[in-house]
């Protein structure tokens, strides 16, 4: 066991090398692995300490396209039926070539994937990417923090607002302002600026 008191599952029954671990503290979290295979395992994941509730898969996928279909495959049929929120982490790893210096490359060739219900509950979430110790992979760790506003209702798009006239420009105001240098931030927060414009068009247009 790594660490004192913590819980572990591994995936030997379907890989010799046991590619993927997961480990946890059972004092702050249960969890059930519910389905794993040789390049993934999914967990349902419930925070005794918090109101975390959710479905979280870990993935390593093998290194050629064709033998890691089965796996996206798989994800998909998942995805059919997951009401949860849904964390997706891995493909790969954070890599380094563990040279010195200037020699030194970081290659980061892992992902984390939610889904629309995460979204809908924790809202934008961050990851950050430690420097590699013992290995050549370098962790990545994010704070599950509930977002507040997660009691509201969802925000829905009514195909209605498509056919007013000025629905474009208010669009584009909102979209020509940069509101974070990072793209897929400028991106989520320019959605989120979006949403109380939209819903007072709605109120004064449409509303009856």
């Amino acid at each position: 066991m790594v660490v004192s008191g913590w819980q572990a599952r591994f995936n030997y029954e379907h890989d010799v090398n046991g590619r993927i671990y997961v480990l946890w503290d059972p004092s702050y979290y249960d969890i059930t692995v519910i389905d794993h295979s040789n390049q993934a395992m999914h967990c349902d994941v419930s925070g005794r300490k918090n109101q975390l509730n959710c479905i979280m898969t870990v993935k390593y996928g093998f290194n050629t396209i064709e033998l890691r279909k089965p796996m996206w495959l798989h994800l998909q049929n998942l995805a059919t039926y997951i009401i949860k929120p849904w964390l997706i982490w891995g493909e790969y790893y954070t890599w380094s070539n563990n040279q010195q210096g200037s020699n030194r490359v970081y290659s980061r060739i892992d992902t984390t994937i939610k889904n629309d219900e995460w979204m809908n509950t924790f809202g934008h979430m961050e990851v950050d990417y430690k420097m590699p110790f013992i290995s050549d992979h370098a962790p990545m760790m994010t704070n599950l923090k509930r977002d507040e506003s997660s009691g509201k209702i969802t925000f829905k798009f009514f195909n209605v607002w498509a056919d007013h006239e000025g629905l474009f420009l208010l669009t584009e105001g909102v979209w020509k302002t940069q509101l974070h240098s990072d793209t897929m931030k400028d991106i989520w927060y320019k959605l989120k600026a979006l949403r109380p414009v939209l819903k007072q068009l709605n109120n004064i247009e449409f509303k009856e």
